[in-house]
């Protein structure tokens, strides 16, 4: 798989996040790169809502996340 580098990581989760308490909505989940730096700046009571229409970025990150409660991933077209 050709790896991927999030474009304006941390300006965009900088903008996004401003407490670490939260309900978040990722809609391009892609291959992760956002969503887990977001997920790295949130507490255990946090939500992330990630939704992809690609099969294998949602493949991908249910393996990679899979460990992960606070997030969940949804097939779906923003």
């Amino acid at each position: 798989m050709k790896k991927h580098i999030p474009v304006l990581l941390k300006d965009t989760v900088d903008y996004l996040v401003k407490s670490g308490t939260g309900k978040y909505f990722d809609a391009t989940l892609g291959f992760g790169g956002h969503t887990a730096e977001i997920l790295s700046r949130l507490d255990s009571r946090s939500v992330l809502v990630g939704t992809d229409k690609d099969d294998d970025a949602i493949k991908h990150c249910r393996e990679s996340f899979k460990d992960e409660s606070r997030l969940k991933i949804y097939k779906a077209a923003f």
